[in-house]
């Protein structure tokens, strides 16, 4: 795959919600993905999430080569949240130079941490 055929803004951000809630836990300390799934989030907070993933694909793109969207995705969340792995963890799949700009345009879009209301739904702080 071709970032140049890509239009990764057309793809939903399933694999981007789902690493959310792998590397994220409640407040017992259970791995958010035990118990919920990428339905499971607020209408605010998928809004939130979305427009994360498309301001950070705007910038993004040109330094994205035949990389697949669930691990450009996957990588963001790591990347954008500190958890010691992501983009300039990969210099194989992105290129040396590649991803340590990838690594810089996702520190801009800044951390986001997860939460479960009171209504048993996923929500963003």
């Amino acid at each position: 795959m071709n970032s140049e055929n890509v239009d990764y803004s057309d793809y939903p951000i399933d694999d981007y919600l789902a690493c959310a809630l792998w590397a994220s836990v409640d407040k017992d300390d259970d791995p958010l993905d035990k118990n919920y799934g990428v339905y499971n989030f607020t209408e605010e907070a998928f809004d939130k999430l979305n427009k994360t993933w498309l301001r950070f694909i705007k910038e993004a793109k040109p330094y994205l080569r035949n990389v697949s969207v669930d691990q450009v995705q996957h990588d963001l969340w790591l990347t954008q949240n500190g958890h010691g792995t992501g983009f300039w963890d990969r210099p194989e799949v992105y290129g040396k130079l590649n991803a340590s700009k990838l690594t810089e345009i996702a520190d801009k879009v800044g951390m986001i941490d997860l939460y479960v209301t009171d209504d048993k739904l996923v929500d963003v702080c």
